[in-house]
């Protein structure tokens, strides 16, 4: 199997994993949603909770590559 067809894999599982732990998170705190408005105010607040964490590593993790390479360019 290629390799970046595998990393790709990996990278959607891990994305789907996440974002199912979001839902039930939101699920567990709220109550199990009745209506369809519930349902996607259930789903709105999992999204949020999910998209957040993942800007806030994907900008820890831009600044620390951003930082190592200005680092290794300098010297």
């Amino acid at each position: 199997m290629n390799r970046t067809l595998l990393i790709m894999i990996v990278v959607v599982v891990f994305l789907l994993v996440s974002f199912g732990m979001s839902y039930a998170m939101e699920i567990f705190f709220r109550g199990k949603p009745k209506t369809r408005e519930e349902r996607k105010r259930v789903f709105i607040g999992a999204f949020i909770w999910w998209i957040f964490p993942l800007d806030v590593v994907g900008t820890k993790l831009a600044k620390l590559l951003h930082s190592l390479r200005w680092s290794s360019v300098k010297s």
